[in-house]
């Protein structure tokens, strides 16, 4: 189905069963269900102790994918969403406990090396045996077709450190509207 852009009616054209589903029905059904999206990972991803570059949270998992936005297999640190407008993408990464250094998260847009990234969240790791969570929010304008969300995390501990997925290393990314 898909949204159809809505046509301008004129006096004297034709009202038909195929354009008033096309006009009004699918694009009801279209907007019922707001395209939405949201990734896990299900497994421990290793993240070198570095401030940057960020290094891209594979997501191993789909809670709900609506529209075929993300892949397991093919570029797995990608959403890329297929209707153009703004979008809602928040995220949290857990890393598992370690109290030394900081830990950063960042959502970026074709890419984490853009300068800053659109939304970056940095916390003090600070207590022995607690994991550390860091989450961040952003809203983007998104083209519907080259366009993706990537999320990036960074570690400065001092050594490797494992994301956990006791409590969550997810993202969901929500068309908003146009």
């Amino acid at each position: 189905m898909g949204w159809t852009t809505p046509r301008t009616w004129a006096e004297g054209d034709e009202i038909t069963a195929s354009r008033l589903n096309e006009q009004l029905r699918d694009n009801l059904l279209e907007l019922r269900a707001a395209p939405t999206c949201r990734v896990r990972r299900a497994t421990a991803q290793t993240i070198t102790s570095q401030a940057e570059p960020m290094v891209g949270i594979s997501f191993t998992s789909e809670d709900f994918d609506i529209r075929g936005w993300h892949s397991t297999t093919t570029n797995p640190t990608r959403v890329t969403p297929d209707v153009p407008g703004l979008y809602l993408v928040s995220t949290t990464i857990e890393f598992a406990p370690n109290a030394t250094g900081a830990r950063s998260v960042r959502i970026g847009v074709n890419g984490l090396a853009i300068p800053q990234g659109l939304s970056q969240v940095t916390h003090q790791a600070v207590v022995t045996g607690v994991p550390t969570n860091v989450s961040t929010t952003a809203v983007v304008v998104l083209n519907g077709t080259t366009d993706y969300i990537e999320v990036g995390v960074s570690q400065t501990s001092g050594a490797d450190l494992n994301t956990d997925v006791n409590n969550g290393c997810w993202c969901s990314v929500t068309w908003i509207g146009a």
